[in-house]
């Protein structure tokens, strides 16, 4: 590929040319040089065999990776499919996706991840391949790690709590002489295991049972003694509160090996959105009261939340249009996950360029010191054409889910993506 891109706001906070409108010069794949434009270029005539893409007013940087989502495939596809899942991933900006492993069957050994990687060899979006921590993702024996590390797998994951302390303690002993990392949700299902939404006024009015905010708590808390006591890499996926923020917080000053993220839905709404048994926001962990909501905000932007994911959740009609206590939880949200956060960002006081450097804290640097030592490298460009600005035009999802509700339901969402860059191609909306 031989592009210019003109006009582009580079983002990239280390960088000399931070916030500079420059012209990105790419050649054969790869950059061959950013360099800062005297005045706004017009349209000009290419040369030979090399495009030219004016993105006026729009911010680049390096691609975005999303370090947590469910595709379904194989096993699932009425849902979702490997393509579509990755086209939704392109609509909303990211470059590289590491899908869950918990399949059917489960991504826990070499031959499952490497039919998993010829599978999606062909599409604009890279993958970032997960394995399971057990076998078949069933929490009780451990899952072949090293022959799957050796395979190119970048982190474990059973796409769920680790219930059992043991295997949670092996796995984060297992691949620590690798820095390997360790998903474990932080939630314990066995404390009022018949919650359906968050226990507060909202689960009072609808007459439903609760799910507390010391189910998260009480969790994280075991797990994080756990990576105290091994010394090895936990990542908690998605957090929804305020409390699980502050121990997450306090265990990084204590100087555990931790990580965390949150998804998107978690920044703009909050568990009033359920009033009128509204499923469209019943997710897992739900939603919870405005002040979590506002306090992952400010996580975000402090650095606390290490990665913004879209934690992505297709559901076939039978599982999304039922009753409100048999639907099954989940967002499909992979094409607006970097809108929906900017809205939320720029709600929370945040300027267009704020806003973006904060993106590129949460979308490129934490998925980067979180996977990328183990993720394939490679010289060849790897962009995101964005602006956080304005009011949003998504496109139509790519999803094939039942539950892509953004846009359908007002959000908070802000700017859009022009489109991506990568080894495998350029994608634009």
């Amino acid at each position: 590929m031989n592009l210019d891109l003109t006009n582009a706001l580079w983002i990239q906070p280390d960088h000399a040319l931070h916030g500079e409108t420059c012209r990105i010069i790419i050649r054969k794949g790869s950059i061959e040089s950013v360099e800062k434009m005297s005045g706004k270029a017009g349209k000009t005539s290419a040369k030979r065999g090399v495009k030219t893409w004016d993105v006026e007013g729009a911010f680049v940087s390096a691609g975005w990776w999303d370090c947590k989502a469910e595709l379904r495939d194989p096993g699932h596809e009425t849902a979702e499919t490997l393509k579509t899942g990755m086209d939704a991933a392109a609509q909303g900006g990211f470059t590289r996706i590491a899908p869950s492993p918990r399949t059917s069957p489960a991504v826990d050994g070499k031959a499952a991840l490497d039919f998993l990687r010829q599978q999606a060899q062909n599409h604009v979006v890279g993958l970032l391949p997960l394995g399971c921590v057990s076998t078949g993702g069933e929490g009780k024996n451990l899952a072949e790690l090293f022959d799957m590390r050796q395979a190119g797998a970048v982190a474990f994951s059973d796409d769920a709590p680790l219930d059992h302390p043991e295997l949670l303690r092996r796995a984060l002993e297992y691949v620590k002489p690798v820095n390997g990392v360790v998903y474990a949700e932080a939630a314990e299902h066995a404390f009022q295991a018949d919650g359906v939404v968050h226990e507060g006024t909202v689960s009072t009015q609808l007459g439903l049972a609760g799910i507390p905010v010391e189910q998260e708590t009480m969790r994280l808390e075991r797990d994080l003694a756990i990576a105290r006591y091994t010394g090895g890499r936990l990542h908690i996926p998605v957090i929804s509160s305020a409390a699980a923020l502050e121990l997450i917080r306090a265990a990084k000053e204590d100087g555990v090996s931790v990580t965390c993220g949150t998804a998107a839905h978690h920044l703009c709404f909050d568990h009033r959105q359920l009033l009128n048994f509204n499923s469209d926001f019943k997710t897992s962990p739900p939603l919870r009261e405005a002040s979590d909501r506002e306090a992952l905000v400010q996580g975000l932007i402090d650095g606390t939340i290490d990665v913004l994911c879209s934690d992505h959740r297709p559901r076939n009609p039978e599982e999304h249009d039922a009753d409100f206590t048999l639907v099954r939880p989940g967002i499909a949200g992979l094409h607006a996950t970097a809108v929906a956060a900017a809205g939320a960002l720029q709600e929370a006081g945040l300027s267009g360029l704020q806003a973006a450097e904060v993106l590129h804290q949460s979308l490129v640097d934490g998925p980067r010191k979180l996977l990328g030592e183990f993720a394939t490298k490679t010289t060849q460009a790897e962009l995101t054409i964005f602006t956080t600005d304005g009011p949003s035009d998504l496109p139509a999802a790519a999803s094939k889910a039942a539950n892509t509700l953004y846009g359908v339901h007002s959000a908070l969402l802000a700017g859009c993506v022009l489109g991506v860059i990568t080894p495998g191609g350029l994608h634009r909306n």
